[in-house]
């Protein structure tokens, strides 16, 4: 099931919470402290991101916005997209896969840019959560 899957993947982003940078931390790479901060620490958090938010897609594209399921899943309690903590939401798969997506390609054209990192996709993806919100 695609809420499932949504769930789970969202769930593993929370699990480790984002680097707070401030003057106790020293990091001399930016790339790097940037990363951190949006708490991206592997190549698989970003394939989450990536994944989710193409989960998130093809439930929006198939179930519709009248027809979505509404189901308690992972929530994130903070400031940022992919914050720390979890809470009970209901998941909105337009909202959660623009999000997911925003961030990717976020963090792909930025501090991964040159990285062999393909946002082609994902930017595709992220016109139709916006064309089909009109």
């Amino acid at each position: 099931c695609l809420n499932d899957g949504v769930h789970y993947l969202m769930k593993m982003l929370s699990f480790r919470c984002p680097v707070q940078l401030n003057e106790d931390v020293s990091l001399h790479d930016k790339d790097t402290a940037r990363l951190l901060s949006e708490g991206v620490y592997s190549d698989t958090h970003l394939l989450a991101m990536m994944y989710s938010g193409e989960m998130c897609y093809w439930g929006l594209q198939h179930c519709g916005e009248e027809e979505q399921e509404s189901l308690e899943t992972a929530g994130f309690v903070s400031d940022s997209d992919l914050g720390c903590g979890l809470q009970s939401t209901s998941l909105d798969f337009r909202e959660a896969g623009e999000n997911m997506l925003k961030k990717y390609v976020a963090v792909c054209e930025g501090p991964l840019k040159g990285q062999g990192w393909n946002t082609t996709t994902a930017k595709q993806m992220l016109c139709y959560f916006v064309g089909s919100h009109k």
